[in-house]
């Protein structure tokens, strides 16, 4: 026979709390992409390099600011000069850019604070410094524009510009974020490098499943704080379901 037993909510709730850590202290490889067109590149520069004065984002604490660095450039840039510069070299299309061009992908790189306190500070520039060579395989090291690690916000991560061009010399964007396959295999090939370096992290949220083709900062911790909430429902339900 099946012994059946109930536990009061009393009961129940220190075993629902262990239950929900153990469930929800995941760790995530994030990478996700944006495109930028040329009128927003000065903007991206100006909050990658920290040359404004003012911020409405609190998460950014000026007296570490210090603290960020480039891995790909030693001093600060101008974003246009360099991306014009990569484009007048190797673009050998016919055809004039055009003013909407995509002329820069952004891939933020991170995962969360936890994860970041947990393995110090010389294991998270690693993280970053192998996030940098799997980005250079993938886009290729001639197209990196910019590699800027920030440290002063709440959780550290990294903001990787690549301006698209092709081995054949086209400006295509396309041809490495075309559809939501291309974004999966993207963020597949990050998560299983990643892992192969020793960083233990979950494979982070799919486009495929948030229905998301690119998606800037904010919007990434929405959508995470999101899917916690309803991995927190889900967490409850099946708690309920196995103590009524």
């Amino acid at each position: 026979t099946t012994e059946i037993y109930t536990l009061s909510l009393h009961d129940a709730l220190p075993i629902y709390k262990l239950y929900k850590k153990e469930n929800l202290e995941v760790s995530y490889a994030i990478f996700r992409t944006q495109k930028m067109q040329s009128n927003v590149i000065e903007k991206c520069q100006k909050h990658n390099q920290r040359e404004n004065k003012f911020y409405s984002n609190e998460d950014i604490d000026l007296f570490r600011t210090r603290l960020n660095y480039d891995l790909h450039n030693k001093q600060n840039i101008n974003y246009k000069s360099e991306i014009d510069k990569k484009i007048k070299e190797r673009y050998k299309g016919k055809k004039s850019i055009r003013k909407d061009a995509v002329v820069n992908i952004e891939c933020v790189i991170t995962s969360d604070e936890k994860f970041f306190k947990s393995i110090g500070s010389s294991e998270t520039k690693r993280y970053f410094e192998e996030a940098y060579k799997f980005v250079s395989h993938t886009f290729g090291t001639d197209n990196i524009v910019y590699a800027t690690v920030h440290l002063d916000e709440t959780t550290p991560h990294m903001h990787l510009g690549v301006t698209p061009i092709t081995k054949d010399g086209r400006l295509c964007a396309k041809d490495w974020l075309d559809g939501k396959k291309k974004l999966k295999e993207l963020q597949d090939n990050f998560h299983s490098y990643i892992t192969s370096k020793g960083f233990n992290l979950e494979r982070g949220i799919s486009s495929e499943k948030t229905e998301a083709k690119n998606i800037n900062k904010r919007e990434y911790k929405k959508q995470l704080a999101k899917d916690l909430r309803s991995e927190e429902r889900r967490v409850g339900k099946e708690c309920r379901s196995r103590w009524s």
